[in-house]
């Protein structure tokens, strides 16, 4: 059995985390040309996160996708909910 190296590991590692942003940055786009609307938001700390995506889950009446830093609605009202509520 093959034992990585921490080089090799550290390079899978951020192999990973490139595909994830170039996906993100795809289906951002997919959704853009779609018609949703998109706002870049930053979490202040882990409780905002939480509390967040339990606004979220609660209060958005359509669909809504979270990819990097930046949030998806595909209701312009959401989207307007989120940004008077949390920016």
């Amino acid at each position: 059995m093959a034992v990585k190296s921490l080089k090799d590991d550290m390079m899978d590692r951020i192999g990973a985390q490139i595909a994830k942003e170039i996906d993100d940055g795809i289906m951002g786009n997919m959704l853009l040309e779609t018609g949703w609307i998109n706002v870049e938001f930053y979490f202040k700390d882990n409780n905002q996160a939480v509390d967040v995506n339990e606004w979220l889950n609660e209060s958005c009446k359509d669909k809504w996708a979270r990819y990097g830093s930046e949030y998806f609605f595909k209701s312009k009202q959401d989207a307007e909910w989120f940004i008077l509520r949390w920016l």
